[in-house]
């Protein structure tokens, strides 16, 4: 029984290796439902739902302008319409500056034409828009274009480029890449699998603001798989309960989780909150 439920979570993680990253950074919800409709979706295990790897496809999330405040005006001006969910004038403005070589403008036309934003969706013309920020360091870029080359979305498939380009986004602090690494290591895609440096990177991710992350942790904590340590109800309900107060928890996680507690330990998980480096449940 252990085995096959190893083995659920395995698979559940092989697809949170190419699903989640993407969805994060922006280009995945459209891209996700390609896959599907390719019949890949076959893979997903009954822990799915758990993972957090069933979110609303359809869902629109609008881009903080804040975090892009040392951006050209222009950039900003497209942000702006985005966020208006005009795409095609998005696309309009866009364009012209990624044309003339702004990064930031490639990694945001990229985007448009992975999620089908505006434009016919096409993974090969993101991954070439991806590939040409990410020449120029653009680390947002890299990360995406690394996700794309181990899925072989768009690019032949290429692991051993992706976990180079992943290293060097982490390297530049890039919180997305080291929670697309974490699933690399979950995976085994890329690098052998190795769910102690995965949970590892899942902190850190998780300690910049990569809210999913808390989800694999929590997962991972209610789920264990060998050599992590045994199951931790407490620690998952409080890396489930830290992603619920940041608006991206799995709910059938955290109710399995709930469920299976004993009121003992409902009150400890409620009553000491979870420390991340500094920030606090």
């Amino acid at each position: 029984m252990g085995g096959a439920r190893s083995e659920r979570i395995a698979k559940s993680l092989l697809v949170l290796a190419i699903v989640a990253p993407l969805e994060l950074i922006g280009y995945g919800p459209r891209w996700v439902g390609g896959l599907i409709g390719t019949g890949v979706a076959y893979i997903i295990s009954p822990f799915s739902k758990e993972l957090g790897l069933v979110p609303d496809y359809n869902a629109f999330e609008k881009i903080p302008i804040q975090n892009l405040k040392d951006q050209s005006p222009t950039i900003i001006q497209g942000l702006d319409a985005y966020n208006r969910m005009d795409f095609e004038q998005a696309y309009q403005i866009w364009t012209p500056l990624a044309e003339a070589g702004n990064a930031e403008a490639q990694y945001r036309v990229g985007r448009l034409f992975g999620r089908g934003e505006g434009v016919k969706r096409s993974p090969r013309t993101a991954s070439d828009w991806f590939r040409k920020a990410a020449e120029q360091e653009h680390s947002p870029a890299r990360t995406t274009l690394a996700i794309l080359l181990l899925a072989g979305e768009g690019v032949p498939q290429d692991s051993a480029s992706a976990i180079s380009l992943l290293l060097e986004s982490i390297a530049d602090g890039e919180p997305y890449a080291a929670n697309a690494l974490a699933n690399s290591y979950m995976s085994g895609r890329g690098v052998p699998v190795d769910p102690e440096r995965a949970y590892d990177l899942y902190r850190k991710a998780l300690a910049k603001g990569v809210c999913a992350a808390g989800n694999a942790l929590a997962t991972l904590h209610y789920r264990p798989v060998p050599p992590l340590p045994a199951q931790d109800l407490i620690m998952a309900y409080r890396y489930a309960a830290y992603s619920k107060q940041r608006g991206c928890v799995s709910r059938a996680l955290l109710y399995s989780i709930e469920n299976d507690m004993t009121a003992a330990q409902a009150q400890t998980a409620r009553s000491t909150p979870l420390q991340i480096d500094g920030a606090t449940n």
